[in-house]
């Protein structure tokens, strides 16, 4: 399977995300569009919060301009629904 954008590309620099896969099947999720950046399984989520711990806001982030891109992994999903929340940086 090929990757299809999700979204739109980020506004402002992204330092929580929230990754959701609400299928039935495996997903994958790419930054770039070519390469597998991080596989979910079915019915589950993962929660990327760069400020924890952090003594600079600004020091790890997903860029602005970031474009996510998903596609189905090893169990194709037919039902549900994937989804990504954002929280940005306002520049």
């Amino acid at each position: 399977a090929s990757y299809a954008v999700i979204g739109s590309v980020l506004a402002n620099p992204a330092v929580i995300l929230t990754f959701i896969n609400n299928t039935n099947g495996d997903v994958v999720i790419s930054a770039d569009g070519t390469n597998d950046h991080l596989k979910l399984s079915a019915s589950t989520f993962r929660v990327f919060d760069f400020t924890t711990n952090s003594g600079n806001l600004l020091s790890f982030m997903f860029a602005k301009g970031t474009q996510f891109y998903v596609k189905d992994g090893t169990t194709p999903s037919t039902t549900g629904d994937f989804t990504i929340e954002i929280v940005q940086v306002t520049e």
